[in-house]
């Protein structure tokens, strides 16, 4: 079932979305040095970029570097929001579960 295939995706790339703006917010002051010469950069934030999978349905994510410093009002509404999309996500699992057993209870 093609339902089953989004949902999964949409769940998976929820989880993702959300790793990745705790990533951010965990090394927020973090720097990186460089042994060789010596110098540090500050930590380089990455953002989740979504898109969608073609063949079967769903979505896909992705990481793209920016080159601005860790917003964690922004980290923080990030995972906020992928929260909410995992919910959404679970909840489109269930839905698609329950239609299958109806499914399968009707025509058995």
């Amino acid at each position: 079932m093609e339902i089953l295939n989004i949902a999964a995706s949409a769940l998976a790339s929820a989880g993702q979305a959300a790793r990745i703006h705790a990533y951010n917010i965990v090394n927020a002051n973090s720097v990186s040095t460089n042994n060789a010469l010596g110098t540090s950069t500050p930590f380089k934030p990455q953002a989740p970029a979504f898109s969608p999978i073609v063949n079967g349905g769903g979505v896909a994510v992705f990481t793209q570097q920016i080159d601005q410093p860790v917003n964690l009002i922004t980290e923080t509404l990030g995972l906020i929001t992928a929260s909410h999309q995992y919910k959404a996500a679970a909840d489109l699992l269930r839905r698609a579960d329950e239609m299958h057993a109806t499914l399968l209870r009707t025509f058995a």
